[in-house]
């Protein structure tokens, strides 16, 4: 079976720090399973899988509402002002948590055979052998290499559930704060949906004139633009997502040792 596509639905709009509010409904007891061992009580939703031989068709209903934002601290700048989006996340709900012993060797090379960490869900380590995500493209554009990845996404992003991620990368300024409005923790999708729609926002100045003179000219060679410069201060319309350069495949997460609940972003070249 080839690759499969999610289409959620989403409406957005944005300013800074970014909210998430959806609304949840009770599921009936038919519908209610713990996937051990990545289960929490405090989430709850409903859908319903329909197959073909050539298609899946997925009615959702969405998750409880989460916050998302990213801080950063450049050095003699002004504050940023605030940036909000609303989208309504994509999740299936897991009847059973699936042994991942026979997952595809899809990628291995980039995923390095990394030691598995109980902290974090093994998709979100790991996830060129369940799902190709492509952070400069809108989640619905996510390839599923098997219908047992599209169940993972319902899981609680780390174990023990939490309801607070901090997630960072070596290429972007600041940190991502990932936090739960209602205390119910943060799952697979919530994080993937959480990156991409912050990396497609647009970079401010006062984080575009704090960066290195070398990680502007590799931006810059990486979109094919020049900046032109001017008693403005001025600079391109550059996304966050161009600072990767190429580097926008989702290749996973890992826990930073000696910080508390805080992950590294790993990403890795579309092939």
């Amino acid at each position: 079976m080839g690759p499969h596509r999610f289409l959620p639905t989403s409406t957005f709009h944005n300013r800074r720090p970014i909210q998430t509010d959806t609304s949840t409904r009770p599921m009936s007891q038919n519908d209610h399973r713990a996937p051990p061992p990545f289960h929490h009580s405090a989430m709850t939703f409903s859908h319903v899988i329909h197959e073909s031989d050539d298609s899946i068709s997925v009615i959702e209903e969405p998750p409880p509402s989460y916050t998302v934002s990213m801080t950063s601290d450049p050095s003699h700048s002004q504050p940023l002002a605030p940036r909000w989006s609303t989208v309504p996340l994509p999740i299936i709900l897991a009847d059973s948590y699936p042994s991942m012993s026979g997952q595809n060797s899809h990628d291995r090379s980039v995923d390095d055979n990394r030691q598995i960490d109980p902290r974090v869900h093994p998709m979100l380590q790991a996830p060129l052998s369940h799902l190709r995500v492509d952070l400069s493209k809108p989640f619905q554009d996510i390839d599923f290499l098997s219908l047992e990845s599209m169940h993972y996404l319902s899981h609680p992003a780390t174990s023990p559930p939490s309801d607070c991620m901090i997630i960072a990368c070596s290429l972007l300024p600041g940190e991502f704060d990932v936090r739960s409005q209602d205390g119910a923790s943060i799952s697979c999708a919530g994080v993937i949906e959480a990156l991409i729609r912050e990396l497609g926002r647009e970079v401010m100045e006062a984080e575009w004139v704090v960066m290195s003179s070398r990680t502007r000219s590799r931006v810059l060679r990486h979109i094919g633009q020049f900046c032109a410069g001017g008693g403005n201060g001025g600079f391109p319309s550059i996304r966050l997502i161009d600072l990767l350069a190429q580097d926008t495949l989702f290749a996973g997460l890992s826990a930073q040792q000696g910080s508390a609940n805080t992950y590294r972003l790993r990403t890795a070249p579309l092939q």
